[in-house]
């Protein structure tokens, strides 16, 4: 019985695994470059109310800071959910924090006002200070 070989003549092996393939590579950028295009990421949280998601939204932010660690972050809230620990989060993640308000149909269709309700228009006030970091309590 004679030896079966592959296409080239060699000696088929029948536990051969196949051959690993390379992934092609990126073009390497240069430091500056990657300086610079690093810093024009902005990443936007929106829709909806973000807070409701709270336990979802801290990790993934965190997350996409890690990779992005000069990115602008951006996020549009009502403020209803704001509270000390959000706001030291935000503060610490470096956050643009955008307020939405619908005016006066707000009542109509999406319950309390925070705007109206003095806890809650306090926080969004500390949210706009220059140094929001501080304690509120």
């Amino acid at each position: 019985m004679a030896d079966e070989t592959d296409s080239h003549g060699k000696p088929a092996q029948a536990d051969a695994e196949p051959p690993l393939r390379r992934r092609p590579r990126l073009p390497q950028q240069s430091r500056r470059s990657q300086r610079t295009t690093a810093s024009l990421h902005r990443i936007e949280f929106w829709g909806g109310e973000p807070f409701v998601y709270w336990k979802t939204l801290k990790p993934l932010a965190e997350g996409v800071r890690t990779l992005y660690p000069k990115a602008r972050f951006n996020i549009i809230t009502n403020g209803s959910l704001f509270d000390q620990e959000k706001i030291d989060w935000l503060y610490n993640l470096g956050f643009g924090v955008g307020i939405s308000h619908d005016g006066p149909a707000y009542e109509a269709g999406r319950g309390a006002d925070p705007l109206l309700e003095p806890e809650q228009r306090r926080w969004i006030r500390y949210a706009y200070t220059p140094h929001y970091s501080r304690s509120l309590t």
